[in-house]
């Protein structure tokens, strides 16, 4: 069944279609989660808010037949809130576990040594339209002309937004480092 069949059958009241989209992208939204809050519990508790989203307010209308964009961006929207709550003097390596001891997993360890809590910062920084651009282009894959389509703005509008928020990031990155 595509996802506009099974939207419609879940808001008819059928159960066992809303199953089969939570079956369909729980791991992703999970994954997709993770990408904001490197967090597995904090990804797994955005998916389940997803979701209960959807169950209390679902889209009117899914861009190209798709619940994925609007899963995407709830899931998106709430991983960055939930981000922005934690306290600004809030250590964020020891909200995500690491330390400065030696029993650390490599895994963690390599996580430590990256930038990308400070990408991720500078990221979230970025005004909402810009956030969403990078998100579409990054982590969906969509190209400039998906993105125009999807955010309803001119193809040269979507490539003047990807300059400037590259631009802004390049800024943050240099003024947080």
């Amino acid at each position: 069944m595509t996802d506009e069949e099974l939207l419609k059958k879940f808001k008819a009241g059928d159960d066992e279609a809303f199953k089969e989209i939570f079956r369909r992208y729980e791991s992703e939204m999970i994954a997709h989660a993770w990408k904001t809050t490197s967090d597995a519990e904090l990804s797994k508790d955005v998916c389940q808010e997803t979701f209960l989203k959807l169950i209390k307010k679902p889209p009117m209308i899914l861009f190209g037949g798709k619940l994925r964009p609007w899963l995407y961006r709830v899931c998106r929207n709430l991983a960055v809130d939930k981000m922005r709550r934690l306290k600004p003097h809030e250590d964020l390596n020891e909200h995500f576990g690491l330390r400065d001891d030696k029993s650390l997993s490599p895994d963690k360890e390599i996580l430590q040594l990256g930038d990308w809590q400070l990408i991720r910062r500078v990221l979230l920084d970025l005004p909402d339209d810009l956030q969403e651009l990078v998100e579409d282009r990054i982590y969906q894959g969509l190209s400039f002309k998906e993105i125009a389509i999807k955010q309803k703005i001119p193809l040269g509008t979507a490539l003047w937004r990807m300059k400037r928020a590259l631009e802004l990031l390049k800024e943050g990155y240099l003024k947080y480092e």
